[in-house]
């Protein structure tokens, strides 16, 4: 045993005086954290030794404020004694939590009744960080034997300085460690399940949206995995150069994914260049300025950074879902929700670790809780994009087979529809029937009235049509002033009784509006399919009879001539 450590035993085992609340009972150690029952005091300007800050602690020392010490950024190094009785007289195994993972130096001293004193030295830039567990922070296990011992707590880093020391039975520790296994197993494989939709997704449809959703997932559950230490022990082990700067890296990087993911999800350069402007720089000016930190190994300046732009982010995305609620965006609502929880949640997990508000549990775990219901909500605004994209795909391959004039199918979506009724024919051996519908005089029409008086011409057939169709029947504008019917079912005979309806329906019809009322006529062609006929052949016996009916004075019905036997 060297000298220092034999002056520290010695001076452990006469220590008194400290401002310490009763010792702390081994047998039932407390459910809460022990902040407010150990001796806290932060070093000066120069590193104490453990005999100095005995003194120290002695002369100058105080009873801890808060369960879980919470002291802020870039402060220095603090020391704490506690006083751990056993009254029994057997061993106790126990084991001593010290949170959280990103402590960059931490030393521990226990001296026994009999004068041993056993020390551990670990954090997040010693190598290896003994200790160091996926769910308690660092672990400590000791055997206590009967009697009063004395606990001595060195603990540094230029993070956030907050310490949640606490004391279990190996038992408790565990039943702990295993239900917050659970919620972050539940955590991670949410995340991790929307990660995979989504670049499944991006795979399908070739949308960035996509992806960039799936990097900015990626990046917090990287983040998340960095601060619990689950990064060291599960990822990136000893390479301290990596974990150094993880924490910070990852806070400023996943404002920037998600930032571009907000962009391309709102259509920002499309629809509000000015802004994407703005957004464009967001993402750009975090990662910049970190790496100038990196660069000028200014750690202090990277932790400060780190959180304003992640202060910064949430205020940003609360900003974009209002705009895109206000210019009424398809799904904003889930968008402004999710960024309002994901705000809120950041804001609690933020005061909490720079000390603002009293440490807890749930406020420590607040970003946590606010991206699974930010990942939520953007998961169904996702869904409700894609819905409307597919809404739209819709609308506009029916818009490309109507004619917007008259509402009817056009010349493309009467030929498909047709096609179909054609191959039905065909397979039940049953009769169809074309009908060619021409407006007579059509451009007299136009120019004596004018084109809008003309459309409502073409409006008022197109009605006359629809009325005139029996369900299962085919109407379309074929193009300019003719229409056509295709009649499933339905022999010669009967076509040309529909055809005669027809016309004189139209005949009797006017158009309000003009002085005097305006009535039109029409000419029509009426042809049966012939069986291996075509569609184009069909139609085209249809339109000669149709100029039949012209060629004799209009507003007449000419059939297409039988086949011969």
């Amino acid at each position: 045993m060297d000298v220092a450590l034999r002056a520290l035993l010695l001076a452990l085992s006469l220590a008194t005086g400290f401002a310490c609340a009763a010792p702390i009972n081994l047998r039932q150690p407390p459910p809460q954290e022990l902040g407010e029952q150990v001796t806290v005091l932060s070093e000066t300007d120069t590193a104490w030794t453990p005999i100095e800050a005995l003194a120290e602690l002695q002369a100058r020392g105080a009873l801890g404020t808060e369960k879980v010490l919470n002291v802020g950024i870039g402060r220095p190094p603090i020391w704490l004694a506690l006083e751990l009785e056993n009254p029994s007289a057997e061993v106790l195994p126990r084991r001593l939590l010290l949170g959280q993972s990103w402590l960059d130096h931490i030393d521990v001293w226990i001296t026994s009744p009999d004068g041993s004193t056993r020390h551990w030295r670990t954090g997040d830039e010693v190598e290896g960080q003994p200790g160091l567990n996926d769910v308690h922070g660092y672990v400590f296990a000791h055997d206590f034997g009967p009697g009063v011992h004395r606990l001595l707590v060195r603990v540094a880093t230029a993070d956030p300085l907050t310490v949640n020391l606490r004391l279990r039975t190996p038992e408790g520790a565990d039943a702990e460690a295993t239900r917050d296994r659970y919620l972050y197993g539940f955590l991670y494989g949410f995340i991790a399940s929307l990660i995979a939709y989504n670049l499944m997704l991006y795979i399908g449809l070739r949308r960035r949206v996509y992806v960039l959703y799936a990097l900015y997932l990626s990046a917090f559950l990287l983040l998340n995995l960095s601060y619990t230490g689950r990064g060291a022990l599960w990822l990136w082990g000893d390479w301290l150069a990596v974990q150094r700067f993880s924490n910070v890296s990852l806070i400023v990087l996943m404002p920037s994914a998600g930032l571009l993911f907000a962009r391309e999800f709102l259509d920002l350069p499309r629809l509000a260049p000015r802004l994407d402007l703005w957004v464009r720089l967001g993402y750009w000016i975090g990662p910049v300025l970190l790496l100038g930190t990196m660069l000028s190994n200014a750690y202090e300046a990277a932790v400060w950074l780190a959180f304003v732009v992640l202060g910064l982010f949430v205020f940003a995305m609360v900003g974009l879902g209002v705009y895109a609620v206000r210019r009424g965006y398809p799904a904003a609502r889930y968008f402004l929700l999710g960024a309002v929880c994901s705000m809120l949640g950041t804001a609690l997990t933020e005061f909490s670790v720079w000390g603002q508000i009293p440490f807890s549990v749930w406020a420590y775990r607040g970003i946590e809780i606010g991206m699974m219901l930010d990942a939520s909500l953007l998961a169904l605004a996702l869904a409700q994009f894609v819905r409307g994209e597919v809404e739209q795909r819709r609308d506009a391959e029916r818009a490309a087979r109507a004619d917007p004039l008259t509402l009817l199918a056009n010349r493309r979506g009467f030929i498909e529809a047709a096609e179909l009724e054609l191959s039905a024919a065909a397979r039940d051996r049953s009769p169809l029937a074309a009908v060619l519908v021409d407006i007579d005089h059509f451009k007299r029409v136009n120019d004596v009235h004018g084109h809008a008086v003309g459309d409502r011409v073409l409006v008022e057939v197109a009605e006359g049509l629809r009325q005139a169709a029996r369900p299962g029947d085919r109407s379309a504008r074929w193009g300019g002033e003719e229409f056509i019917l295709l009649l499933p079912n339905t022999g010669r005979e009967a076509a040309e009784a529909l055809a005669q309806r027809l016309r004189e329906q139209l005949q009797a019809a006017s158009i309000h509006g003009v002085q005097p009322p305006l009535h039109v006529t029409a000419s029509l062609g009426v042809a049966e399919w012939r069986s291996g006929e075509t569609l184009a052949e069909l139609v085209a016996r249809a339109d000669a009879a149709l100029y039949r009916a012209k060629e004799s004075g209009r507003n007449r019905v000419e059939i297409d001539a039988p086949l011969l036997a």
